[in-house]
């Protein structure tokens, strides 16, 4: 769990220093930033939907083989594209904030 808050904490910083340099830069890094901090926003509430509409189609699955596959599926789906846009912010924000030093 240590590791857990660990990265957390990365994140949070990153995420933090982003938003700083993203809303004070007037440069192309600065607007990129800011749309890709929209989109990684978006992309991150869209898979937390997926991810709840999986669960409850797996809750009441009820036994039927092709529901419990599709919820699975779903789940699956939702959370490598979440991990997914998870490194993507991580290396677009690594890479911006080399640009904008």
């Amino acid at each position: 769990m240590d590791i857990l808050k660990i990265i957390a904490a990365g994140i949070d910083e990153q995420t933090r220093r982003s938003y700083e340099k993203a809303g004070t830069s007037d440069s192309a890094a600065g607007a990129i930033g800011i749309i890709l901090n929209s989109v990684y926003l978006i992309i991150g509430i869209v898979a937390v939907i997926y991810i709840i509409l999986g669960g409850v189609g797996y809750a009441t699955s009820q036994g039927d083989s092709a529901k419990l596959t599709k919820a699975k599926h779903t789940l699956i789906y939702a959370i490598v594209g979440l991990i997914i846009s998870v490194v993507a912010f991580a290396i677009t924000g690594f890479i911006l904030n080399r640009l904008s030093e």
